[in-house]
């Protein structure tokens, strides 16, 4: 990525970071920078023409996960940060929870987020999302607090009102300390709305999903 690119962003991030932190003094801010950069657009184009996109995040060397929902219909389909684009090898499709995790054809040179776990969070819990609402070139951070949990399937789904909207589905949530706790997944209608995200203990089991080289992906959840 071009230095004077990641120089910009990293400007309007503080500056984002500094007005959240006047209602959400608890974020590390140092660490929010830092995986910013893990953060990846997601795009392919359907049988029509037509360019559907979305968000994901970085977990491990050349690993991605985002929403299946944001591929379902592609048939093809690469990652991008700035100008640089990547090719997709494979995916891991966990088609039930909404998550797919994808492994990159090159190396992928950005850094893996920290996995953190839905264990002990409770509701007014401070969170932000990252993604590239409405398909944004840079991603847009909100922050929010987390309210409330469902348990499911070995993990707690994540009720929030840290906003996000269309281009942003696949893209990280995390906790104070930067570390990722969720995948922002979708939303309720309306100026109230709340805003769901999938567990990262789903996110860890990735690897053991079912793996598939073709597009778009097989499964509804």
């Amino acid at each position: 990525v071009p230095l004077n690119w990641r120089s910009i962003v990293r400007r309007l991030l503080l500056s984002s970071l500094l007005i959240l932190s006047q209602s959400a003094h608890a974020f590390d801010q140092q660490s929010l920078m830092n995986v910013f950069f893990s953060i990846v657009l997601v795009r392919g184009y359907d049988s029509a023409g037509a360019l559907a996109y979305g968000s994901g995040v970085v977990i491990g060397e050349n690993k991605v996960v985002t929403n299946c929902h944001v591929l379902r219909k592609t048939n093809s389909a690469w990652i991008s940060q700035a100008e640089d684009v990547y090719k997709i090898d494979a995916v891991n499709v966990d088609a039930k929870h909404d998550l797919c995790l994808l492994t990159t054809v090159d190396k992928l040179p950005l850094k893996p987020v920290e996995l953190g776990t839905t264990t002990g969070l409770g509701k007014g819990d401070e969170v932000i999302a990252m993604g590239h609402s409405n398909g944004m070139p840079s991603p847009i951070t909100s922050g929010g607090q987390l309210k409330s949990i469902y348990a499911y399937d070995g993990g707690n789904v994540i009720r929030t009102n840290a906003r996000f909207s269309l281009g942003a589905s696949g893209s990280p949530l995390f906790d104070s300390s930067g570390k990722l706790i969720g995948i922002n997944t979708f939303k309720t209608p309306g100026r109230g709305a709340y805003f769901y995200a999938m567990p990262v203990e789903w996110v860890k089991a990735l690897e053991q999903a079912p793996r598939q080289t073709t597009f778009p992906v097989s499964g509804s959840a």
